[in-house]
């Protein structure tokens, strides 16, 4: 019997000809995401070499603006990592920062066939790109950014076949609770999705069903990949990334004397001088709620998941 994509996607990145449920797959990592509270007194470790600067994100999203000084120090913790390792993928406080698994997908961070960490339960979101997103525990995330590799038990695989289409009122998160609800949870499994509904099924649709994979305590959760998908992430290839901390040139101050340089995209960025000869204007920002929620149903949904064990 061939492989599943879970089991292709970590047998590509492990280098391994075939694995199967039950194997242990040391893997290479290509992207390793850290959120702010990855930089937590709780979780942070100090971090002596990074094992490809290129392959790190790094998204504040939990606590943004800081609410406390414990925050803000865990902002500053991060800030002085990306700076010593060259991290050019930040997406501090300002107009680029956002959900970390919004993120990875409108950047095209996560590419398909790739394998991708981060330490949320909802890393597995990316599966709708067709990568083997997993969260992990600080240290597993640890030694990943430091050695580029991490380890997973190969587990016994569940698909869903989705034929038909949505009916009006009816969305992804419907799909989800009917899902949960008839089969319950799928410990210890991956999750994959496919079949003849995938060219009705959005991007944003695919992702919900993923994100909540974590709610079905299932280790991976997959999509298929198709033309829709390919389009979406050619479309988001990113362009040459700016830095985000750059600097401009000092403004004069009506009071005597200078401004000095500042971050180009918050008044927060810690390159500004501490003799700044202003107060810094109160920041206003409104969280956006990270709870997802659905319409509810107005019409009984044409999908119909098929479900099989691969």
């Amino acid at each position: 019997m061939g492989m599943t994509i879970i089991e292709k996607i970590l047998a590509k990145a492990s280098g391994a000809a075939k694995i199967a449920p039950g194997d242990l797959a040391v893997v290479d990592v290509e992207l390793v995401v850290m959120i702010d509270l990855s930089f937590s007194r709780g979780s942070w470790r100090e971090v002596l070499k990074v094992q490809d600067p290129e392959k790190v994100v790094v998204v504040f999203d939990h606590d943004v603006p800081a609410s406390n000084r414990d925050s803000a120090e865990m902002h500053v913790r991060g800030r002085e990592f990306t700076r010593r390792f060259g991290i050019a993928r930040v997406h501090d406080v300002g107009p680029d920062q956002g959900i970390s698994h919004v993120v990875v997908a409108e950047n095209a961070y996560a590419l398909p066939g790739t394998v991708m960490a981060c330490s949320d339960s909802h890393t597995c979101s990316a599966g709708a790109l067709n990568c083997a997103a997993r969260g992990l525990g600080a240290p597993d995330l640890l030694y990943a950014l430091t050695a580029g590799k991490t380890w997973f038990r190969v587990g016994e695989t569940v698909r869903y076949d989705l034929d038909g289409a949505f009916a009006p009122g009816v969305s992804a998160k419907d799909l989800f609770l009917h899902i949960a609800g008839t089969y319950g949870d799928h410990a210890n499994q991956n999750v994959e999705f496919g079949g003849s509904a995938l060219p009705g099924l959005s991007i944003d649709a695919r992702r919900t069903l993923t994100t909540m994979g974590a709610e079905l305590s299932a280790e991976f959760a997959t999509f298929e990949p198709d033309k829709l998908l390919i389009e979406y992430v050619k479309a988001r290839t990113p362009a040459p990334f700016e830095p985000q901390y750059r600097t401009r040139t000092p403004l004069t101050w009506r009071g005597g004397g200078s401004i000095s340089a500042r971050c180009g995209r918050c008044w927060r960025c810690p390159t500004a001088s501490s003799a700044t000869p202003f107060r810094s204007p109160t920041r206003r920002a409104s969280r956006s709620s990270r709870r997802l929620s659905a319409p509810a149903p107005t019409a009984r949904s044409t999908i119909s998941p098929r479900r099989r064990a691969c």
